[in-house]
């Protein structure tokens, strides 16, 4: 079996008959054709979120033609998933120090559940990068005992969500685009000169560029928020003492 994750970065449809930036389309088209001749014992699997994006010679009939949909899952789904979330967080951090509670894992379904609402494709990767971030939170507070908290949980994915809904949006331009240009190319209106070509990928670019700087800033407050709590809780305890 051979996985094509985010297949769209690569089978991206062209604007022109000649295109450079096709290589990499052409050559999965020419692995899929050799399967398909050889009749060899391979199954071939593209996984996207924006099949509008992708060459229609790459989703043709013999290539990749049969198309599953899979919806954003229910809420009992997002509790399953959280349940599962529960099992590996406590084999992956389990410790003595690592004081886990019910009611920081029913908080933590609840605030999923209800922020799952929001449908911006959060994956079990960022859940578990979340939960790994208030452990290390919680470990700066210097105490025998980490006790992971759910507000330090909602805080976190709430920022996440917002990220996320950033980048749907820009990705949703993007899409926008390419269902204008490939109207136009159904009904006639003559080839897409090289020079619109370049001006679309030049838009994509800087969409991407875009998002990949609005991550880095965000990773960046997140560390100065941390280290900024961090530091306003060392100060209570020591006006305490």
């Amino acid at each position: 079996m051979i996985i094509l994750d985010e297949i769209d970065s690569v089978g991206i449809k062209s604007f022109s008959e000649h295109d450079s930036r096709n290589e990499e389309t052409n050559g999965i088209l020419t692995m899929i054709d050799k399967i398909e001749r050889e009749k060899l014992d391979i199954i071939v699997i593209g996984i996207t979120n924006y099949p509008e994006k992708l060459e229609p010679a790459l989703v043709r009939s013999g290539r990749l033609s049969n198309k599953i949909e899979f919806s954003f899952p229910t809420e009992e789904e997002v509790g399953a998933m959280v349940d599962y979330l529960r099992q590996i967080s406590e084999k992956s951090y389990k410790s003595d120090r690592v004081q886990w509670s019910e009611r920081f894992w029913q908080e933590v379904k609840e605030i999923t559940v209800e922020l799952a609402k929001e449908k911006v494709s959060l994956v079990l990767v960022d859940l578990q990068q979340i939960i790994g971030l208030i452990l290390a939170q919680a470990c700066q507070e210097n105490s025998s005992i980490v006790k992971p908290q759910s507000e330090d949980y909602r805080t976190i994915l709430e920022k996440k969500v917002q990220e996320k809904t950033r980048k749907n949006e820009a990705n949703e331009q993007i899409s926008k685009l390419f269902k204008s240009f490939r109207l136009k190319k159904e009904v006639g209106e003559g080839k897409i000169s090289r020079f619109v070509e370049k001006a679309i990928i030049k838009e994509l670019d800087d969409y991407n560029r875009n998002i990949e700087e609005k991550q880095k800033e965000f990773q960046k407050k997140l560390i100065a928020d941390y280290k900024r709590d961090a530091d306003s809780k060392t100060l209570r305890k020591e006006d305490e003492i």
